[in-house]
């Protein structure tokens, strides 16, 4: 009997499948990111290197153990839908473009390092989607394990602030900053972790214990949130709260054990309004210690209330099998009715002020715009609109923008423009923004692929997470989603992606939660398919080739690194150490120049020592080339203008003074320098300055025919720390340009 078969793709049936588990554990990869987000949170340093640098190495690190996994094993591999892959494509569109930015930006260096930056940022993206494709349960293991570290990262903040005799964190201001160093990242951080508590504490499928322990980590983020004092990380913390509720459809169980999380921890932060070792900074020790038992004390009355109270939610709690996901007609309702009262009343209250609303719209643009800053470091800073003065960052940014708007002054050039551009004398590194740090710096380009890569992330985890059935699963995965949408609307007043501490647990949140495969075969019907064949030539050679790429970005990190502390370690050397000494100092100088040939500190090391050191020929040499390297910085210019100073060179010393007050018109030493540089009465022509060539060795002879010959020590424009208001980064080599001192021009005004 004949038999007539159809053409068709063949059917893979679970009889056809290898045997084995239904899905892989891949639990080594979760702990590995796990211990990858916590390094940056616990302000892990090694080899020397700063946080963001050891990051960076970190992930160039497991991804190497990763794509040696993925050659031998057939467990492994990276899967996410095409909106998550398009965003990844867009952050390594955003290196790209930092890197073509070398050609026109003020600091090559600073360039360079958001090169780095971004490239390691698009590797932890794409471990997660390895994870998140290649684990089982992955939402509920890194989610469980990203809430651990939050929450030991929150208790050692807290312990330097009630133990301050133990745990001394080297700092005697109000707001809690912890080991992430900034108050607001820590506060971000917390409100990133809390979703992942509450998520954990308000399901009743989980043991008595769990919950409980889970609402008390919860409480705790809670009490380090408040104590930051970040007021965006509390407008974070409700989005992400909101996100949480709505991706699970229910909210009303989070409500409630977040309001016995909120009661527990007021007292705590009253406490600190009112207490002087809590809330003002310069306290002496022993009162921080006093204030600080008395702050444990509460703590832990507040921990037992928290237990008390979350005990009697549990025996309130219904035991519903399948409790109810979608709110009633009724409920919604009735919050439709309240949310319109709100409105009204608080539309009457603007209404019945002075001037009516537009009166009220007034006295709120005053605050915003004109409030003078106070304490940025003190609790108190709640009352106060513009505490951070972000608004004047925001134009300073918009004038800049204005200026490119297509290219920006090159990734990672804020904090040199800043300088020209600011009319008040506070610090900054950034605009306090995410998008318009990117508008500044990578002009209207790089804004969009940074800000396309976030939102298609966070689409894609949304995407995945409303796919998702409804159980544990998803669940933590839309806690991610919480946090991770916290970490997005935090943008909006942080420059976040400079700060690892609470990026890179972002984007593993973001990333996970899209790649949560959709089918619990699907790495086994891979195998079925031949896709995931370990050892085969084309595997080998592509791991050849990534093992090659991650090596130069380790080296990439590793030198520039080499040479801030070269330099660094050369300054370091005061005027009246030994001959011996000083010769080192200008090894490591000069090692310096040579490992970073992008940035200027070497040359200015280089320049710095040999002033020391009486070699004034030599210094003049170095400091000519620290401007070459960059020309719009204000140190490289400051060290010219004192090696023409201690060559009696008064035109050169006036001209590059006044060069240095042009590029930071409000720095306490460049309007040191054009001070001293006034009091000269020197004709211009008698300057080799004066003639637009650079000064000549032969001026040596007018201060080395056995007069004592000064020798003072460089500074920067300000007597800030790097990152803040002093340029972090040198400008670009002109490739030959004529960059000898020149005569002053315009400040630019913002």
């Amino acid at each position: 009997m004949a038999v007539s078969t159809t053409s068709s793709s063949p059917t893979i049936t679970s009889s056809a499948l290898p045997a084995g588990p239904r899905r892989q554990p891949g639990m080594p990869l979760v702990v590995a990111l796990v211990v990858l987000a916590a390094i940056p949170m616990l302000g892990i340093d090694l080899f020397g290197l700063d946080v963001a640098r050891t990051t960076e190495l970190a992930v160039v690190t497991v991804a190497l153990g990763v794509a040696i996994a993925w050659l031998l094993a057939e467990t492994i591999a990276p899967h996410a839908p095409k909106v998550a892959w398009i965003g990844l494509a867009l952050l390594v569109g955003l290196a790209v473009w930092a890197g073509l930015s070398l050609l026109w930006t003020t600091t090559p260096a600073a360039s360079w390092l958001w090169v780095n930056r971004a490239l390691s940022y698009a590797l932890v993206v794409l471990l997660a989607f390895t994870c998140g494709a290649s684990s089982a349960r992955p939402a509920e293991r890194l989610g469980i394990g990203l809430a651990g570290a939050t929450t030991f990262t929150a208790f050692c903040a807290i312990a330097g602030r009630v133990l301050p005799a133990v745990f001394d964190q080297g700092e005697n201001v109000a707001r809690l900053a912890g080991p992430l160093g900034d108050p607001a990242a820590l506060g971000l951080l917390c409100a990133m972790g809390i979703p992942l508590a509450l998520s954990v504490a308000t399901d009743i499928t989980r043991a008595t214990a769990w919950r409980l322990g889970a609402l008390s980590a919860a409480w705790l983020q809670l009490v380090v949130l408040l104590l930051a004092a970040s007021r965006g990380a509390v407008v974070a913390l409700l989005l992400g709260i909101a996100v949480l509720a709505w991706l699970r459809l229910s909210g009303a169980a989070l409500v409630t054990w977040f309001a016995a999380a909120v009661l527990a921890a007021a007292p705590a932060f009253g406490l600190a309004l009112t207490r002087d070792g809590l809330g003002v900074n310069g306290t002496p020790e022993d009162i921080r210690v006093d204030d600080g038992l008395v702050l444990l004390a509460v703590l832990v009355a507040g921990l037992i209330a928290l237990l008390a109270i979350g005990w009697a939610l549990l025996l309130l709690e219904r035991r519903d099998p399948e409790p109810r996901r979608v709110p009633s007609p009724t409920a919604r309702r009735v919050a439709m009715v309240l949310a319109t009262i709100a409105a009204l009343v608080v539309i009457g209250l603007a209404a019945a002020s002075d001037g009516g609303v537009r009166g009220a719209l007034e006295r709120l643009q005053d605050d915003v715009i004109d409030d003078p800053p106070v304490e940025l470091t003190q609790p108190d800073r709640f009352g106060t609109p513009n505490a951070d003065r972000r608004w004047d960052l925001w134009q300073e940014a918009a004038g800049m923008l204005s200026d490119k708007p297509v290219e920006g002054f090159g990734m990672g050039s804020f904090p040199s423009e800043h300088l020209r551009y600011r009319s008040a004398p506070f610090p900054a590194a950034d605009a306090k923004s995410q998008p318009m740090t990117l508008l500044a710096e990578g002009g209207a380009i790089g804004t969009a692929l940074g800000t396309g890569a976030i939102l298609a992330l966070l689409i894609a985890a949304i995407m995945r997470v409303r796919a998702l059935v409804d159980g544990r699963e998803r669940t933590l995965a839309a806690a991610l989603v919480g946090g991770g949408s916290a970490w997005v609307l935090a943008g909006a007043w942080q420059t976040t992606l400079l700060q690892p501490g609470v990026t890179v647990p972002a984007l593993l949140m973001l990333a996970t939660a899209a790649a949560i495969a959709p089918d619990a075969d699907l790495l086994r019907r891979r195998r079925a398919l031949g896709l995931t064949d370990p050892g085969e030539p084309a595997r080998v050679l592509a791991l050849l080739a990534g093992v090659l790429a991650l090596a130069a970005l380790a080296l990439s990190i590793v030198l520039p690194a080499r040479a801030e502390l070269k330099a660094r370690a050369a300054l370091a050397v005061p005027a009246t150490a030994s001959e011996p000494a000083k010769d080192t100092a200008a090894l490591n100088a000069a090692v310096a120049s040579k490992l970073d040939p992008l940035s200027a500190e070497g040359p200015i090391a280089e320049a710095t020592v040999a002033i020391r050191r009486a070699r004034l020929a030599q210094a003049r040499e170095f400091a000519l080339q620290a401007v070459d390297r960059e020309p719009d910085n204000p140190a490289a210019w400051t060290v010219l203008a004192e090696v023409a100073r201690a060559q009696a060179d008064r035109a050169g010393f006036t001209t590059a003074a006044e060069r240095a007050l042009t590029l930071n018109p409000l720095g306490e030493e460049a309007k040191r320098l054009a001070t001293d540089a006034a009091a000269f009465e020197a004709p211009p022509a008698g300057s080799p300055t004066a003639t637009g060539t650079p000064l000549t060795p032969e001026q040596d002879a007018v201060v080395e025919g056995g007069q004592s010959i000064p020798t003072p020590t460089p500074s920067t424009p300000d007597n800030t720390t790097p990152g803040a208001d002093q340029p972090t980064a040198p400008t670009p080599d002109t490739g030959g340009e004529d960059t000898s001192p020149i005569a002053p021009i315009t400040p630019i005004q913002p």
